[in-house]
């Protein structure tokens, strides 16, 4: 069975069951986990108490093995001592094989004499001091710890023994750990998962059975035990430790108070347990336990998904619909069949989405249009392609586009496009009357016109009578004035709605813009092309052997570049560096420029320095950075032999190399003050001669190729001078 869990997506659902967990699963949930907690502090608390009661427990039981083991040896020793005599001279006796079950060695201290042992082998224990001594005057036991370097330390016992004379000697006894330790002192029966420790009062341990012991003596020096959960027990404390591993352990400790019966300043015993098996329990108690609220929450999360899904279902249709209608498609309709709110909310979401569709269709019809349109920079493809486009947005019969020829004039050119045909007629000239140019000039919005005779006029006169009755017409309008017209227009007499009369309007201003992007760009570019040759001309100016020299070489060089197979883009760079090539020579005298003689050295060098001189007039021009390589190696010599910096082969940049040979064949085509221009068959035998060596090889067989074929407009000489001067093209 699948569960259904989609409503659940809608954000309504998430709310509803965001409530239902606010309400229902976060109580129940909260309540679990303090109930979980609670017992599990409280099985934590109780593991605490067991082992302080274990801990209680092996303290008195071990304070009770160091009273047996006191009476034994005042029953068992000192009878012994007394059969085998006081080790006076010639006395018979010697030491026993073996001691009394919980003692390994016993050693008899005489006053003046050798130390005796009565069984095991002992070795003489420490001195005993003043206090030691009166301590054991009283008739108690005495209990030392004497630390060796085997592994376990050794616990000593001592007795004061009265002899024959009177003189006190002392009866050494070795106690057994193990024996001291065992059943009777509690560790024994302590559970398999608990760990047992004897420690010094310095904290050094006498016994212990944790793995884990250097890790738990560690923390027990660092961390001092909590106080004790009963006010009444001061002895008794609690520490909490981790081994090396990561293992969690809780401890009890007990303070054991032997010193007015032992004289042993004090011991502590402690029982530690791992967290894991204090809270064993836990284990069992959780799967259950968390498993019945699982079943529960899960159980009501069902029914509450269910009640959700069959309450917001129409919802989720809702925002499907929403979903398909963001992504485009305005075709599929909201079933809902609810008989509630939801229902009637339907209705409308399919009612607006019918409106919808219509006005998306308009708008996409409308950007392809405005993208086709503002793609141009050409006005006469941006008025094909507007009527060419415009059947897609507007219902009419023709349409037509009149630009004027300049803004506010009346001439101006009509393109019409048939709707039947869709095809776009040829360029009319058309001259509109004052009266149609104050009535377009001062129209704010579109004219509606229902006289067919008035409407015709604006299809291109009275012979479109017939296919016209009604028409709309929108001006042009520029930011600089009136630049035409867009009329629409129908055969049949009925009027254009307000939907037709608000797209023929947006058409019209997307059509306005277009023109005047492209009427501008058109402007800019006559003033640019304008400023270059008027520039030109000032350059040539200078001097009357140079009249005409930049616009033809700009003309050749345009000629060669169309033949070598330049793009448009490429062709007018090459156009507009030819026209100001020679823009340096303006630093150069004109009585250097009209010499007849031949010049001087530092005339040469004024003469050659006007490449670079033109690079630095045009240098702060930004549009002209393209054409600075022209303008600097124009005068480059293929073998590398030119100037200004003597380039050679194709170092030399492709555009300067096909300006050189046009500057050349112009300079020897041309009459010069030293010489009259030469003839058509000298000038290229000169070419020729100098192709390969100063002039680009195939640049010059692109130029002979246009004089062969005739392509190339000049009028040359046919009179030869004689008279040549280097450098002064």
């Amino acid at each position: 069975m699948r569960i259904p869990f989609g409503t659940l997506r809608t954000r309504v659902a998430r709310r509803v069951l965001l409530l239902f967990v606010l309400c229902a699963v976060l109580p129940v949930s909260a309540l679990s986990l303090i109930s979980y907690y609670s017992v599990r502090n409280q099985l934590l608390g109780e593991s605490r108490d067991r082992l302080g009661d274990m801990v209680k427990n092996a303290g008195v039981a071990l304070a009770e093995r160091f009273q047996f083991l006191e009476s034994t040896a005042r029953l068992a020793l000192v009878p012994l001592v007394q059969e085998q005599g006081w080790g006076e001279p010639g006395l018979p006796g010697g030491p026993a094989p073996e001691g009394p079950e919980g003692f390994t060695d016993a050693l008899l201290v005489l006053p003046d004499q050798e130390p005796r042992a009565l069984f095991g082998e002992m070795p003489p224990p420490p001195p005993l001091t003043q206090e030691e001594r009166a301590h054991l005057s009283a008739g108690l036991s005495l209990v030392r710890v004497r630390h060796t370097t085997e592994a376990s330390p050794e616990i000593l016992m001592a007795l004061e023994l009265r002899g024959p004379g009177g003189s006190p000697s002392y009866l050494w006894i070795q106690l057994e750990l193990n024996y001291l330790l065992s059943s009777a002192s509690g560790y024994s029966t302590l559970p398999s998962t608990a760990g047992f420790c004897v420690l010094e009062q310095s904290q050094e341990p006498l016994f212990c059975t944790l793995s884990n012991e250097e890790a738990f003596l560690r923390t027990l020096r660092d961390q001092p035990a909590s106080t004790p959960r009963d006010p009444t027990d001061p002895i008794h404390s609690f520490l909490d430790w981790t081994d090396d591993a990561g293992e969690d352990y809780i401890a009890a400790t007990r303070d054991i108070f032997l010193k007015p019966q032992l004289f042993l300043p004090g011991l502590t015993v402690s029982v530690s347990e791992s967290r894991s098996d204090a809270l064993s329990t836990m284990t069992t108690f959780r799967s259950g336990f968390l498993g019945v609220v699982f079943v529960g929450l899960l159980a009501v999360a069902l029914l509450s998904n269910l009640q959700i899904r069959k309450s917001l279902g129409p919802l989720g249709e809702l925002k499907k619909g929403t979903q398909r209608l963001a992504e485009g498609d305005f075709r599929e309709r909201v079933s809902v069949s609810s008989r509630d709110e939801f229902e009637d909310l339907a209705d409308s979401f399919n009612s607006m989405a019918t409106r919808l569709e219509s006005q998306f269709n308009v708008l996409e019809t409308i950007g392809e249009i405005d993208r086709a349109v503002l793609s141009e920079l050409d006005s006469d493809l941006i008025i094909e392609t507007c009527l060419l486009r415009a059947e897609d947005l507007l219902s009419f019969d023709q349409a037509a586009v009149c630009r004027l020829a300049w803004l506010g004039s009346g001439e101006g050119t009509l393109r019409v496009s048939t709707a039947k045909t869709g095809a776009v007629g040829s360029e009319m000239r058309v001259l509109l009357s004052p009266e149609d140019l104050a009535l377009l000039s001062g129209a704010e919005e579109a004219i509606s016109l229902m006289d067919p005779e008035l409407a015709s006029q604006y299809f291109g006169g009275r012979a479109a009578a017939a296919d016209v009755t009604t028409a709309v017409i929108v001006p042009l309008k520029f930011q600089e004035g009136l630049g035409g017209f867009l009329a629409v227009g129908r055969k049949e007499e009925s009027s254009f709605s307000e939907d037709d009369l608000s797209r023929t309007q947006q058409l019209a201003k997307q059509l306005s813009v277009a023109l005047a992007n492209a009427w501008l760009l058109e402007e800019l570019e006559r003033m640019s092309w304008g400023a270059l040759t008027a520039l030109a001309r000032a350059i040539d100016a200078k001097s009357p052997w140079t009249s005409g020299h930049s616009e033809r070489v700009a003309t050749f060089s345009l000629s060669i570049g169309r033949a070598m197979g330049l793009d448009e883009t490429d062709l007018t760079a090459l156009q507009r560096g030819g026209l100001v090539h020679d823009i340096g020579k303006i630093a150069v005298p004109s009585f250097i420029l009209d010499k007849e003689g031949t010049l001087t050295p530092e005339e040469r060098q004024v003469v050659q320095s006007h490449p670079e001189e033109g690079v630095r007039i045009l240098e702060p021009i930004a549009a002209m950075e393209e054409i600075l390589p022209m303008v600097l190696h124009h005068h480059e010599h293929y073998d590398g032999s030119g100037y200004p910096m003597g380039l050679e082969g194709d170092q030399i940049p492709l555009f300067a190399r096909i300006m050189a040979v046009a500057d050349h064949f112009d300079a020897l085509s041309s009459g010069r003050p030293y010489r009259s221009g030469f003839s058509l068959e000298k000038t290229t035998a000169k070419l020729r001669e100098e192709a390969g060596r100063t002039l680009d090889q195939e640049v010059v067989s692109a130029l002979l190729g246009l004089l062969d074929a005739g392509e190339l407009p000049i009028q040359l000489p046919r009179s030869v001078g004689e008279q040549e001067r280097d450098g002064a093209s």
